[in-house]
């Protein structure tokens, strides 16, 4: 299961690609999507409209000193095994995420299905900002602390193991994130490709 995660500074614009539906007149557009539905809405009073909701959690956020007040999140189940979530498992991988990067039960956040190009997959939009005392969640080491929540939900919902960054299949080497600039001048001083080197 791949999580894929962004911090914004700001929502509408987000929920307008969230909104985005096939146009008929334009068939070609890669962006669109087929069908688009919030599967749940948690904390806002402004219940399944997107972009009410969107501008609740921004009058929530603007309280805030908080830069970037808003957490994304696309759940995609790996597409190379052909199986997909479904709203309850993916509700239940927003929960756990969510959980794990010290969102409260007070936080605002929705939940939206999108079908494109026959495939299905989750986005989750969350106020980072606590309506309660106004401080917005630190999002520290939350690259590691999704994959390992994706590997907790890959063995709850018996999907296959999906390698990352911080976590790879048993008995083989974790991938190498990114190259440091040492390694990439020994690399050109020595004439040994990095690839044969590690």
């Amino acid at each position: 299961m791949i999580l894929e995660a962004c911090v914004l500074q700001a929502l509408l614009p987000h929920v307008e690609h969230l909104l985005k539906l096939r146009d008929p007149a334009k068939p070609q557009t890669a962006d669109w999507n087929d069908h688009v539905s919030i599967v749940c809405a948690h904390n806002l009073f402004a219940g399944t409209r997107l972009v009410d909701a969107a501008h609740e959690m921004r009058a929530v956020a603007s309280g805030s000193r908080a830069k970037k007040p808003y957490y994304a999140l696309a759940i995609n189940p790996d597409r190379a095994h052909g199986r997909e979530l479904t709203d309850e498992q993916a509700e239940e991988a927003a929960r756990r995420v969510l959980a794990a990067l010290g969102f409260t039960d007070d936080h605002q956040w929705f939940l939206v299905r999108h079908r494109k190009k026959g495939r299905t997959h989750y986005h989750l939009v969350a106020n980072r900002v606590d309506p309660m005392t106004l401080k917005a969640v630190h999002l520290s080491h939350n690259y590691r602390k999704q994959e390992l929540v994706a590997r907790e939900l890959e063995i709850l919902f018996a999907f296959p193991t999906t390698p990352g960054a911080f976590t790879h299949m048993p008995g083989a080497r974790p991938a190498r994130s990114r190259r440091s600039r040492d390694e990439e001048q020994q690399a050109k001083r020595t004439a040994i490709p990095l690839q044969t080197r590690l």
